[in-house]
């Protein structure tokens, strides 16, 4: 992106056309920081076209945030982090 505020005019058809470009990669998971993107809807069904784990930093705060407070609730539709753990 040409700078910081340009991430947020992301669509989802180009972060879905991304995703799918590392389905063929070695790495153990895919993380993703940018708290712009609608990545958090996406995150769930990515993990099954990717077979691994996709960690997104909103869903990440709120897993934290929810067992600091000792609530373990699952949440699901935003990966298998707030759904499993």
């Amino acid at each position: 992106m040409p700078n910081n505020a340009a991430i947020t005019i992301v669509d989802e058809a180009t972060t879905r056309a991304a995703l799918r470009d590392l389905c063929n990669t070695n790495a153990d998971a895919v993380v993703q920081l940018g708290t712009d993107l609608i990545m958090v809807k996406l995150a769930d069904e990515a993990e099954h076209w990717l077979g691994k784990p996709v960690f997104v930093i909103n869903a990440a705060m709120l897993w934290h945030a929810l067992r600091a407070r000792g609530i373990h609730d699952r949440v699901f539709g935003f990966g298998s982090a707030l759904r499993e753990n």
